[in-house]
């Protein structure tokens, strides 16, 4: 294989190397070696992918520094390399890597118009849904405030071509200082004698700053990361003071022909009706393959895949699941917990919290700790949550993809102050408008009412200030608006096109 050939493994994704014999695993239990690169959902071991891994013996860096557990946070994709037991959902770490994708200058902010940052030539692209946010800087709190020169690092899905799909969003300052460093990784393209780019960054380089490459000159393909201590110069190009060679997931290559593979992440690109890229690496399927959505598999689109290894290192698929991405996202106060079945109900709607839904404290004056191991057990009745959701259509159940714990507004009636975990329906009546956002298809809609019905939900649309027509049923939709006296209220919504998604 080239050195490139492994460079682009999913950004998301699980690997369990189903040839072993039972009991041949790390724990000695029936448990699998594992190549797990995924995203960190919580913590209290660490859980990646829906797995619960221990990390009593684990091997921690982060941006190549020997770290703790205390370094991760949610959001963040990383590699990790460990055993899974014979449940399926736990397992032990032996060593977990978290590389960013890219830190350095915010270049332009476009959430407001298509959801995008360009960092350091990088196109980010942040789903309002369930990209995880946080900023050292009191004064930007949203994605939306995010201003130009401000340092963000970002951590997401990619093929290492210029676009993230980012996961997790962090603002590190306000503006860079003076010999800070800053860096990125991705494919290099358009190499010249000095000169190469990732995305749509050109960076300067010399052969003196070549790291890990092995008297091997620069090439078209390389995944590199690219650091600097430099602004932009006058022709706004990157002055690198180090690139390195980089072997991405490199415990991958235990894989080898007819080993089982199982992959979560995002279509990259679709180069035919047979075969598609999952940020980098390669899919095959044909008529056996078992599609829950044959016109799913489009760019951008969240898949799972199971298959095999074949002798040209592509996955053969014989199952590929593609995941709903029409989502909602309310803001409200929980009037129910049931601990046995993990379930929550805000606003009438019972939704359930798995091992795979990132769960994030954003209150005040929480100490690192508590806010660190924060889970499902913290939570209680009258608790204030942002939760993102789901319709899986196979359980017909609600499923939480994110939920934060932020603090009660005063003004809020809190609910009962029984954290028992009982079903108990102690509702409130709560007057506090509360947003929300529903990403998802119309199924109807009544002219005299002035109301659509999205998820069997009705929602006034009278106050978005502009006429809806009929031909809006069946058609995706972005809207948001405010629940008031019980009564979803749309202010916003937008009609999506097969462009926009």
């Amino acid at each position: 294989m080239n050195k490139q050939g492994l460079h682009c493994i999913l950004a998301s994704m699980i690997i369990v190397l189903a040839g072993c014999s039972a009991g041949g695993g790390e724990t000695g239990t029936g448990a699998q070696p594992t190549v797990t690169v995924g995203v960190i959902t919580g913590f209290g071991s660490v859980f990646v992918n829906g797995i619960e891994f221990e990390t009593d013996n684990s091997m921690i860096t982060v941006d190549d520094t020997t770290s703790t557990e205390n370094d991760l946070k949610v959001g963040m994709v990383v590699t990790l390399s460990g055993a899974v037991n014979a449940d399926g959902t736990t397992g032990n770490a032996l060593s977990i890597n978290f590389d960013d994708n890219v830190e350095g200058m915010v270049l332009a902010n476009n959430i407001a118009t298509n959801n995008e940052l360009i960092i350091l030539g990088q196109t980010v692209i942040v789903d309002s849904f369930d990209t995880v946010f946080e900023s050292a800087i009191p004064e930007i709190q949203t994605t939306e405030q995010i201003e130009v020169d401000n340092i963000v690092e970002v951590s997401g899905h990619t093929s290492g071509d210029g676009v993230i799909y980012a996961t997790r969003i962090e603002v590190k300052q306000q503006v860079r200082s003076i010999d800070d460093e800053i860096e990125l990784e991705g494919l290099v393209s358009n190499v010249a004698a000095s000169t190469f780019e990732i995305g749509s960054m050109t960076i300067v380089y010399s052969a003196d700053i070549m790291k890990d490459f092995n008297g091997e000159n620069l090439q078209n393909g390389d995944f590199v990361e690219v650091k600097s201590i430099s602004d932009l110069d006058a022709n706004s190009q990157l002055i690198a003071s180090e690139v390195e060679l980089k072997e991405q997931y490199k415990a991958t290559q235990e894989l080898s022909e007819d080993k089982e593979v199982e992959l979560e992440g995002i279509i990259t690109t679709v180069e035919s009706n047979t075969q598609f890229s999952l940020n980098g690496q390669v899919v095959v399927y044909d008529f056996d393959t078992e599609i829950n959505d044959v016109n799913g598999i489009i760019v951008g689109k969240k898949v799972k895949v199971e298959g095999v290894v074949n002798t040209a290192n592509q996955i053969v698929a014989n199952e590929i699941k593609i995941k709903s991405d029409n989502k909602t996202k309310i803001e409200g106060l929980i009037t129910a917990i049931n601990t046995e079945t993990k379930t929550i109900t805000v606003f009438g709607d019972e939704i359930f919290i798995t091992n795979s839904t990132t769960v994030k404290d954003e209150r005040d004056g929480i100490e690192d700790n508590a806010r660190h191991f924060f889970n499902f057990s913290d939570l209680s009745l009258g608790d204030s949550v942002e939760v993102s959701y789901f319709l899986d259509a196979e359980t017909n159940t609600l499923v939480a993809t994110k939920l934060e714990l932020d603090d009660v507004d005063e003004d809020d009636d809190s609910g009962s102050d029984d954290d028992s975990g009982s079903d108990d329906e102690n509702s409130n009546d709560d007057d506090q408008d509360s947003e929300w956002e529903i990403k998802n298809i119309v199924s109807a809609y009544n002219s005299e009412a002035n109301t659509i019905e999205i998820l069997n939900r009705t929602i006034d649309v009278s106050n978005i200030g502009e006429s809806i027509e009929p031909s809006i049923v069946g058609k995706l939709v972005d809207i948001q608006g405010i629940i008031v006296n019980d009564v979803w209220v749309a202010t916003e919504i937008e009609v999506k096109t097969e462009e926009d998604d």
